[in-house]
C-alpha cells in the first residue's frame, strides 16, 4: 500500500503593527492557545486539555476566532458552540461570539494523537461592536430584547430617532 502525501502551505494571515496606545487594533499573537495531555477514557484513548485565551493587551474583545485544525475529531463529545470544525483546517471558538479580554474557553477532546491547533483569522471588536454583540448574547438567550433598549443604544451612539 503506498500513501501520497499533500503539501499544504498555510494561509497567509497579515498581523498589523501595535503602537504604544493604539487600541484599535490586534493580533493573532493576541489569542493564547494551549493544550496539554489530560487522563485517557476508560477505553485508553488518550485526551488532550485546551485553553483558548484573549490576552490582547490594548483591552480588546475578539470575535470571529477561526483556527486552522486539520482534520480535528474527537471520541468526547465537544460543545459546538465552544469549538466546531466547520471544514478541513477551519474550526470555529465560541460559535463565532466575542471572547472578552482576559476570558479564556476550556475543553477537552480524546484521540490517538494531538492536534496542532493555530489561529488563521479573527475579528477586533471597539467597544460599542462588543458592547452591542454581549447584548446579542444575553437577547438570544432571554428570546426578546428588552422595550426601548434597541432606541438607547442608538441614542447613545448619536443616531437621532
Amino acid at each position: 500500500m503506498s500513501y501520497d502525501f499533500v503539501s499544504v502551505a498555510p494561509k497567509k494571515v497579515n498581523n498589523p503593527t501595535r503602537f504604544w496606545g493604539d487600541t484599535q487594533k490586534c493580533t493573532e499573537s493576541d489569542i493564547l492557545v494551549n493544550q496539554g495531555p489530560g487522563a485517557p477514557l476508560p477505553s485508553g484513548i488518550p485526551t488532550y486539555t485546551v485553553e483558548i485565551t484573549n490576552a490582547c493587551v490594548s483591552g480588546c474583545d475578539i470575535a470571529q476566532i477561526h483556527m486552522r485544525c486539520g482534520w480535528f475529531s474527537s471520541a468526547r463529545l465537544i460543545d459546538p458552540q465552544i469549538f466546531k470544525r466547520l471544514q478541513f483546517n477551519d474550526c470555529l471558538v465560541n460559535g463565532g461570539r466575542p471572547l472578552l479580554n482576559g476570558q479564556s474557553l476550556t475543553f477537552q477532546y480524546a484521540n490517538t494523537y494531538s492536534y496542532p491547533l493555530a489561529v488563521s483569522s479573527m475579528s477586533c471588536l471597539d467597544l460599542w461592536q462588543a458592547e452591542d454583540a454581549n447584548e446579542t448574547n444575553a437577547l438570544n438567550e432571554r428570546g426578546h430584547e428588552p422595550e426601548g433598549s434597541q432606541h438607547l443604544r442608538l441614542r447613545e451612539r448619536g443616531v437621532l430617532l
